[in-house]
């Protein structure tokens, strides 16, 4: 078992992990996603207009991640079933491609 206080360069720790429990960040999350691990996104609640929130929320209804607040974390952990959740497929890139070039050339 491991955890950081902060560590810049996360990428080895992920890739190890079974379980990774992060802050509700985007760059963090979609990070842990795409190492396909299970993720439990802790939401920062003190947050103003709580862009965490809306993310953590969302990949949570798409069946991504558990979110969770501090309040909430030690049940989220107790109760995580990694065979809950649903790989995370990165967005085919070549839909915004063709949709610009359908734009511009109109």
């Amino acid at each position: 078992k491991q955890w950081y206080q902060r560590r810049v360069a996360i990428t080895a720790g992920i890739e190890a992990a079974d379980l990774v429990i992060s802050h509700a960040g985007a760059g963090t999350s979609l990070e842990v996603l795409r190492a396909n691990k299970p993720l439990i996104s802790v939401i920062n609640t003190d947050l103003m207009n709580n862009h965490q929130s809306e993310l953590a929320n969302q990949l949570s209804l798409d069946g991504h991640v558990i979110a969770a607040t501090p309040q909430t974390l030690i049940r989220q952990i107790k109760e995580f079933e990694p065979d809950q959740l649903r790989p995370f497929k990165p967005a085919d890139p070549t839909i915004f491609r063709d949709f610009m070039t359908t734009v511009v050339i109109s």
